[in-house]
């Protein structure tokens, strides 16, 4: 049992450090921006994005004006604690609608990248975005 533990422990450890690894070979470009994101409603599961693919709560990606289809993102939320979590998405629809754009959204996730960076609940949180390679 305690073998058994060890290496399961073991495995989390290479993951996240792969994982660390990755995540330090890339490569911020432009200038961040940093504004509100919220997560897609459930019942936009499955529609056609303006990319052209199916939307898929779990996949992490993103709609966003502020940058070109199937860029690469690097969001960072911003919490009033001070702590930062990051998630990286991948541009596949437009949006916020302007509604929205008006009130300081920059940036609406899927539901995967949303719940990696704070609890559903929140609905909406202060986020900075850049773009990575």
């Amino acid at each position: 049992m305690v073998n058994a533990r060890r290496r399961k422990t073991t495995q989390m450890i290479k993951k996240l450090a792969l994982w660390l690894c990755s995540l330090a070979s890339l490569t911020v470009s432009a200038a961040p921006i940093e504004g509100k994101a919220t997560f897609y409603a459930d019942h936009y599961e499955g529609n056609e994005t303006a990319y052209g693919e199916r939307y898929r709560s779990h996949l992490l990606t993103c709609a966003t004006y502020e940058f070109p289809y199937g860029t690469k993102l690097l969001v960072t939320y911003i919490s009033a604690a001070g702590t930062e979590r990051s998630v990286i998405v991948r541009v596949n629809d437009r949006g916020p609608s302007a509604k929205y754009r008006e009130q300081g959204r920059i940036i609406d996730l899927s539901k995967a990248a949303f719940r990696t960076l704070e609890n559903l609940d929140r609905g909406v949180i202060k986020v900075r975005v850049q773009e990575v390679q």
